[in-house]
């Protein structure tokens, strides 16, 4: 599709300074232990993406007018505009990552995002920000709702006032248990689920939503047949537009990864009792992506930034827009850090 510089993506969120073993270091000497820095925050990551495809980006979020806030500016991609990123004093979130654990320790509650973002981005801002030049795009997260008082009012803010001048809205749930319990953060973003144009999803939110999948599934496609029955109970409950999820299926070798994609259809039209028949459902399984993943952190950021790409801007079918998100989920978890670097030529090839 043809690069149209009236679309505008723009993420609101926090990024942070994250740690992780240094995998390639020898055994820790004495008592010094090699950790690698790198920038990261879920809806940064998403924009980042989408700039390495290059679509316009814009992230808005406020960094510590120190050099620490610098280090967080200086890691992201010239690409992105990050020309709504404001300054105060204040400090820096720092997460911890141990992968072969699956754990993350936060340290985020005095970040200069958690203690301003209301009063940095408030009404005012956005109503300046939605001008209507662009066809907008505009991504949030769940984590953002998990994080203090201060930052749920500003979310609910950016989202209201994007919705308010139409802009096409993209919300990934994103829920971290380290952050608190899901129904904390589903009575937050449940005035939204219906609203926005698109909602996100993952396998463990599946049981929180009171439709759990079998951890016995003992083959890839008996688990997607059961995520599919799942996800269009949810989209339908619920009443999302469109309700997205990742999956993934780890084997011996590697991964497979596909995705489950849930439409309401038009309000109004009957189904019968038990069915499912006011959602379609569309699963990439039959072209879904093996691969090895080399660090198993953002492929879902990679994946939202895909589907938008292919779906919202340049307008493919969404079976289609689904398999271009597992492979550019699947490249980017083939690299280290957050941020993919996946250009449009990489992307193709794979496809």
């Amino acid at each position: 599709a043809a690069m149209s510089e009236t679309f505008r993506f723009t993420a609101f969120g926090e990024a942070m300074l994250r740690y992780i073993p240094d995998p390639s270091a020898e055994e820790p000497q004495g008592t010094t232990t090699r950790w690698l820095q790198s920038v990261g925050g879920a809806d940064l990551n998403v924009a980042v993406a989408l700039a390495a495809l290059q679509w316009p980006c814009t992230w808005v979020s406020v960094v510590p007018d120190n050099e620490l806030g610098d280090v967080v500016l200086d890691a992201i991609p010239g690409e992105v505009d990050v020309s709504c990123v404001k300054r105060a004093p204040g400090e820096v979130g720092v997460y911890h990552v141990w992968p072969e654990k699956k754990r993350m320790v936060y340290q985020r509650r005095h970040s200069v995002f958690c203690t301003k973002a209301d009063v940095l981005f408030s009404e005012e801002f956005w109503k300046g920000y939605w001008q209507g030049q662009y066809r907008d795009v505009f991504h949030v997260t769940g984590i953002t709702m998990q994080l203090s008082d201060c930052c749920k009012q500003a979310q609910h803010v950016a989202i209201k006032c994007a919705l308010d001048k139409g802009v096409f809205v993209s919300l990934d749930l994103n829920w971290r248990p380290a952050l608190g319990p899901f129904a904390d953060l589903f009575s937050e973003v449940k005035p939204w689920v219906s609203t926005v144009d698109m909602v996100v999803i993952s396998t463990d939110q599946l049981g929180e939503l009171g439709h759990a999948v079998s951890g016995e599934l003992d083959s890839a496609s008996s688990l997607d047949a059961a995520i599919q029955v799942a996800v269009a109970a949810i989209c339908e409950e619920l009443q999302v537009k469109l309700l997205c999820m990742c999956c993934k299926f780890v084997q011996q070798q590697g991964q497979l990864r596909w995705s489950v994609i849930a439409r309401a259809s038009a309000p109004g039209s009957s189904s019968a009792a038990g069915e499912h028949s006011g959602v379609k459902v569309v699963s990439s399984f039959s072209q879904a992506v093996f691969h090895k993943p080399l660090e198993a952190l953002g492929g879902g950021d990679a994946w939202v930034a895909g589907f938008l790409d292919a779906h919202v801007l340049s307008g493919s079918g969404v079976f289609e827009a689904a398999h271009q998100a597992d492979t550019l989920a699947a490249l980017c978890q083939d690299r280290v850090g957050d941020f993919s670097t996946v250009t449009r030529e990489e992307l193709l090839h794979a496809l």
